[in-house]
């Protein structure tokens, strides 16, 4: 519970009118050297990759081209789903000065 309130803090703007800390926004899984580059050095360090070998095709294959997309464009939904709801999203985290820190993956499905 006290983890929750730190972290509700963060997404508060500060009593001086200052932007949050932390800011998440939703977008369309989509490629941007922004969201590469945070990849690469992510693969980097943890996974200890060689940087060669993190390329923009294999962002956009793990991270970006999702089944659910493609299937999405082959096939029509019923009136009563939203497709625009479904598919894979990305969650942006930005520090209040605008920098990417964190970039999580939300696979949205029917029902």
């Amino acid at each position: 519970r006290k983890a929750w309130r730190r972290f509700e803090r963060l997404l508060a703007p500060s009593s001086d009118g200052e932007p949050p800390l932390l800011t998440i926004t939703r977008e369309r899984a989509t490629y941007t050297d922004e969201k590469f580059e945070l990849f690469q050095k992510y693969s980097v360090a943890v996974h200890e990759d060689a940087p060669k070998d993190v390329t923009e095709v294999r962002f956009s294959e793990f991270l970006v081209d999702s089944p659910m997309n493609i299937w999405l464009q082959r096939h029509s939904l019923p009136d009563t789903m939203d497709s625009i709801a479904l598919g894979t999203f990305h969650e942006l985290y930005r520090t209040r000065e605008g920098r990417l820190i964190a970039v999580g993956v939300q696979d949205v499905l029917p029902s």
